[in-house]
């Protein structure tokens, strides 16, 4: 990667980009991060997901190194619902008979849906349910590690006393 302050193409944007995803970027390099997505012209699917998502993720820096490429996806598709219900669903009931109709906008894969309730309402109903699936599958994941710690420590005590009795036999 060049560590110089000047990113000369749009594939060194994007692999900074994906670096910091990986949470594999220094400070300087996620400021140079910052100021390329902010001033460059060149857009892809990958740029115009980070242009939306920076804001949104610098927080959790630790949990992004741990998560893999589809976590990460996941992870700006759960920042994407809450930023849609934030923008949408606080002003929405807060000058519910003061202001016209809201604006509908949801970002999917680099691309806007606008002023369409039905879909955008669709894709955060989607992402809730996702996130659900993936609630479920994490308690059975832990379940399974409970028991495999339950089994390793039955199996280490019977062969502690196992060993207890040997060594009863031979005194």
């Amino acid at each position: 990667m060049n560590t110089s302050h000047h990113i000369s193409n749009q594939n060194e944007l994007e692999q900074l980009i994906e670096r910091y995803f990986d949470g594999e970027t220094s400070i300087q390099e996620e400021q140079l991060l910052r100021e390329a997505l902010a001033n460059s012209q060149w857009t892809s699917e990958t740029i115009d997901e980070a242009r939306f998502a920076m804001g949104y993720f610098t927080a959790h820096r630790q949990e992004r190194k741990e998560a893999s490429k589809f976590n990460r996806i996941s992870i700006i598709g759960i920042a994407a619902t809450i930023a849609i219900l934030l923008t949408v669903g606080i002003p929405a009931l807060s000058h519910r008979w003061s202001t016209p109709q809201p604006e509908y906008i949801a970002y999917v894969n680099g691309k806007v849906i606008a002023n369409n309730q039905e879909a955008v309402m669709s894709l955060i109903e989607q992402d809730l349910n996702n996130m659900g699936m993936a609630t479920h599958e994490m308690d059975n994941a832990i379940a399974d590690d409970m028991n495999d710690i339950s089994d390793a420590t039955q199996y280490m005590t019977n062969e502690l006393s196992s060993l207890g009795e040997a060594i009863e036999l031979d005194d």
